[in-house]
């Protein structure tokens, strides 16, 4: 159960974070240099599926696992809410202003579903004897760890 959460974990860092690296840029970055990777994309489906069907047993984890857990996941559902937003409001031609305001909001929320996701992922990983790649993002020209 435990390594299951890690893949989901990584697998949504992989395809909502990593891959949309442009959102983490500042506005000034991408007027210097056109977007070379399309920023949205529809999410299909359910994102957490594993969690979803864990939920019961999520309890049965050590109290500062499963509250890792649930704050991760917590944290990772109001970062995709941002995301469908900015998407919303960047296509029906929102000023500017507005638009950047809502990438300040997403990229504050990308540190703090880092954080913990790292820290769900340390202490799964712990219980099941499971590796996990370290979660970094793509800011402006050199990468930034998320989390110690």
């Amino acid at each position: 159960m435990a390594t299951a959460l890690v893949f989901e974990i990584e697998q949504f860092y992989i395809r909502h974070v990593n891959q949309r690296a442009d959102l983490f840029k500042s506005w000034e970055e991408i007027k210097k240099h056109p977007r070379s990777v399309e920023i949205f994309h529809v999410v299909v489906g359910k994102p957490f599926v594993v969690y979803e069907s864990l939920a019961g047993e999520i309890g049965g984890f050590d109290p500062m696992i499963a509250k890792a857990v649930i704050l991760s996941y917590g944290s990772m559902a109001v970062l995709l809410d941002l995301m469908k937003a900015y998407e919303q409001i960047h296509t029906s031609g929102e000023d500017l202003a507005h638009i950047e305001q809502m990438r300040t909001k997403i990229r504050e929320q990308v540190n703090q579903t880092l954080a913990f996701m790292v820290l769900a992922c340390k202490a799964l990983s712990a219980l099941s004897g499971t590796d996990f790649a370290t979660l970094v993002i793509a800011k402006e020209t050199a990468p930034l760890p998320c989390a110690s």
